[in-house]
């Protein structure tokens, strides 16, 4: 294999990446940052969106206020440290992401962020090309930075219980070793497993595998945000979820009306779309859960995707709302105007809100291992509020970046022997798998199509169990060939099965309705369920799993 050394290994490059990348360049460690497109990636650049947010408190007094809030959306499943720490240092982080090539800029929104209970000062940005011409040229000055792009990681090397370098496959598909003693995984989350997606294609969960395999912990992974998506007349444009205040009818693929059917005699129309209209992701917590509801419950029993049309009223034109507004701007560029077209909507997975358990230096319990971003699990809770998302993703990065320079400063890799590497990466790819039964392809549609309609809004025991059957069944079929014309699409292969079996069984083991994950079997919330979390770990290739 070809070999690199480094003193830290960055893996991925949305805003945490970035954020480590450039903090540990700035500190003078030699860092070598990978991602599996080009520079600026992952969801924190999702090309069919407005922009970003990050959210902070207004004064001191509303700092206590605002930790107050984000623990209740987090419904007991936030990490109380964590939240402290991400509140307590998002505007200083805020104002240095100018340094990575983002500008932020005071928002005006007429309306608090999602689950959030007051307005408070929200800061915002966009022009993705932009943002990575300017990117790219920061970088570039940085001596002691690296930048690999088109690389997938593959595996972390751990000896005597400590990062010892990295497998990856390189921008001319052939395995590639890094030498170092340090790793922070941000490779983003897991929903681009879904068929029905606000991702790009590469943020799959791979991180997620690989952290089990080096013997960290993932947490919260049931919970997750589905947010209202277009299936047509654009497929993945976000939608605003503030427009739906003046929508005037829903409608199924038949023509019907999609939601009094199903509303319960307390909930009227009007009140389930008012409520909707308050945040972009999914929960249980109020009269909204009934849209995400109706629509896929729709699409269980019909065993259609196309979601439900919505038309809105002709005033949305002119109303002044900072939301509607930016969202009447962003539809114009594609041709949709809201007071005179109707569009369709479905549930796409959005962001996880649970990811690789790390404390508050991104450490994950490995020697040499770090997680930031959106793959760090433990920062959210349940729901969690909008712009917070980003803002840990900058925070952790940047104290991810310092522990691990701090680790870094007195440590060298084990030395492991390549043909060692290499054995151990066969049997571990093969699994005991003598020939492959399954393409990467068909694992990928399979896993996309099982988790839309049995890991969504509407979760069984019943469906949730069949589809971890079949996932387990595709574990004991599919094995990599490391000499394979298409080994990054086997290898992004393996891993999502190894990631998608750990979210299922984590949906499974939560015998409740909490925030986003909603059982029909188990409709509301179990109070002994409170600061209980499912933890999951690997032991010889066996899951764990356990709640406490």
């Amino acid at each position: 294999m070809k070999k690199f050394t480094c003193s830290c290994l960055v893996a991925g490059s949305g805003i945490a990446g970035l954020r480590a990348a450039k903090d540990l360049a700035v500190k003078g460690v030699d860092t070598i940052l990978i991602t599996d497109g080009v520079l600026c990636g992952g969801a924190s650049f999702y090309p069919l969106t407005g922009g970003l947010g990050s959210q902070m408190y207004d004064s001191e007094e509303d700092k206590e206020v605002f930790f107050n809030e984000v623990i209740e959306t987090g419904a007991t499943m936030a990490d109380p440290d964590l939240t402290r720490l991400l509140i307590e240092e998002t505007p200083k982080g805020a104002g240095d992401l100018p340094e990575i090539g983002l500008h932020p800029r005071k928002q005006y929104s007429d309306r608090p962020a999602c689950f959030a209970k007051r307005e408070r000062k929200l800061l915002s940005w966009g022009d993705w090309d932009k943002c990575r011409e300017e990117t790219r040229e920061i970088f570039s000055k940085e001596e002691t930075l690296r930048i690999m792009e088109h690389c997938d990681f593959v595996r972390i090397i751990v000896r005597d219980g400590a990062v010892a370098g990295a497998v990856i496959c390189d921008e001319d598909d052939e395995l590639a070793y890094i030498e170092t003693p340090a790793v922070i995984l941000c490779l983003g989350g897991f929903c681009g497993l879904y068929k029905h997606s606000l991702n790009t294609n590469e943020t799959t969960g791979t991180g997620h595998s690989i952290a089990l395999d080096a013997g960290a912990s993932l947490v919260n992974m049931e919970f997750m945000q589905f947010i209202p998506g277009f299936t047509k007349p654009v497929y993945k444009l976000l939608f605003s979820e503030t427009t739906l205040r003046r929508a005037c009818s829903v409608k199924d693929a038949d023509g019907n009306d999609a939601l009094n059917e199903i509303l319960p005699p307390d909930v009227s129309f009007r009140k389930c779309l008012d409520d909707r209209a308050m945040h972009g992701p999914f929960t249980t917590e109020d009269k909204s859960f009934w849209f995400d509801a109706a629509i896929m419950r729709d699409a269980g029993e019909k065993r259609r995707e196309c979601g439900f049309e919505i038309t809105f009223e002709k005033e949305i034109a002119d109303d002044s709302n900072g939301f509607i507004r930016m969202a009447r701007e962003m539809y114009a560029k594609y041709g949709i105007d809201l007071s005179k077209d109707k569009i369709w909507l479905a549930p796409f997975a959005h962001c996880s809100n649970g990811g690789v358990k790390i404390d508050g230096n991104g450490f994950t319990g490995v020697p040499g291992l770090y997680a930031a971003g959106e793959q760090a699990g433990g920062v959210h809770g349940a729901d969690r509020h909008g712009g917070m998302a980003t803002s840990a993703a900058f925070v952790f990065g940047r104290r991810a970046a310092k522990a691990a320079s701090e680790y870094v400063s007195d440590k060298k890799p084990a030395c492991v022997n390549e043909e060692e590497i290499v054995n151990d990466l066969k049997k571990w790819l093969s699994d005991g798998v003598s020939e492959s039964e399954l393409s990467p392809e068909y694992v990928m549609e399979r896993i996309g199509t099982l988790l839309w309609y049995e890991g969504n809004c509407i979760r069984t025991g019943e469906n949730l169990k069949a589809a971890l059957s079949e996932i387990k069944g595709m574990k004991e079929g599919f094995q990599v060939n490391i000499e394979s014309d298409d080994l990054k699409k086997e290898l992004r292969a393996f891993h999502a099965i190894r990631t998608a079996e750990a979210l299922i069984e984590a949906m499974l083991m939560r015998k409740e309705s909490r925030g986003p994950h909603f059982r029909e079997d188990y409709p509301v919330r179990n109070r002994e369920y409170d600061y209980k979390r499912v933890y999951i770990s690997e032991n010889d290739g066996s899951l764990k799993l356990d709640l406490r």
